[in-house]
């Protein structure tokens, strides 16, 4: 390098010192960084972010993953919120915002200074890389605490724990009002879940209102969240008796008079937890989709 070019060239307007032309990575990284900068203070970054949170949110939900559901829920409302006040904070005392880029917004800056792009197409140019990273620092500094904190727990306790896996459906099968029986699928038989001339013991889940039975009293009255309503016999022929307990509860849940009747298809179904224990689930066709999932085979 020419000794000349370290001189201090003295001029009209002062003192410049000299050090050669930037290259070109290093214009575009100041350019991504004030753009990120520009979004970030706009409210910009908070807002898409807070948006893609909400989507995920409600898709998690959908799936009935309720836990990650509704962390992401929280967070995305947050970080809405957080864009919403970031955006009021560049709106003129009159309702009238001032836009990045308007000459008004620019008055002070020096003579010959580079015009700005507006900070979402500034955003998009930046490396993808460099953009998450300041949705994270954004969502990280910007976040109330407390809320922040809770949200993560939720998130990381949601992701801890095993993803849910549909029931395994061993058959249906249509029930008797009058007998108060119904026939049990060759499958629940097979896997020795249930056997010919045995005492079957039901309760009802608490948590779902779910209907479970067992030849083992102990699973049902021993069982966190299970409530015990009865027992009956599942006879030679396969016939299982459903105790008056359970059609109550059912008409219960339904809130009409009768929700089983005569031609009702009872699907029985279980799951590793629930085999585990010897359980079965027995489950009304018009709730089959809302316990079972509409994918569970």
């Amino acid at each position: 390098m020419d000794s000349r070019d370290l001189d201090a060239e003295t001029g009209d307007e002062g003192v410049k010192t000299v050090w050669g032309e930037p290259s070109p990575g290093q214009v575009y990284a100041a350019r991504a960084r004030d753009a990120l900068r520009r979004a970030a203070s706009s409210g910009l970054l908070a807002g898409l972010g807070g948006s893609v949170f909400l989507v995920r949110g409600l898709q998690a939900l959908r799936r009935g993953d309720r836990e990650r559901g509704i962390g992401r829920l929280i967070l995305g409302a947050v970080l809405v919120a957080i864009g919403a006040l970031q955006r009021e904070s560049t709106t003129r005392p009159s309702g009238e915002r001032i836009e990045i880029g308007h000459p008004e917004a620019e008055v002070g800056e020096p003579e010959g200074a580079v015009e700005e792009a507006p900070p979402a197409e500034r955003a998009a140019e930046a490396p993808e890389e460099e953009v998450e990273e300041a949705e994270e620092a954004e969502e990280l500094e910007e976040a109330p605490a407390e809320e922040l904190e809770e949200a993560q727990e939720v998130e990381e306790a949601a992701e801890e724990a095993p993803e849910a896996v549909a029931p395994e459906r061993l058959g249906e099968a249509a029930f008797d009002e009058y007998s108060s029986e119904v026939p049990v699928p060759q499958k629940a038989l097979n896997m020795r879940l249930l056997s010919l001339g045995s005492e079957v013991v039901w309760g009802v889940r608490d948590g779902d209102d779910a209907v479970v039975l067992s030849e083992n009293y102990d699973a049902i009255v021993d069982r966190e969240g299970v409530t015990y309503v009865g027992s009956s016999e599942l006879d030679g022929e396969r016939m299982l008796t459903v105790p008056d307990r359970v059609r109550d509860h059912w008409d219960e849940v339904s809130g009409g008079p009768t929700a089983v009747v005569s031609g009702t298809e009872l699907v029985f179904a279980t799951d590793d937890d629930l085999r585990a224990d010897d359980l079965l689930l027995l489950v009304p066709e018009q709730w089959v989709d809302d316990l079972l999932g509409s994918g569970a085979e």
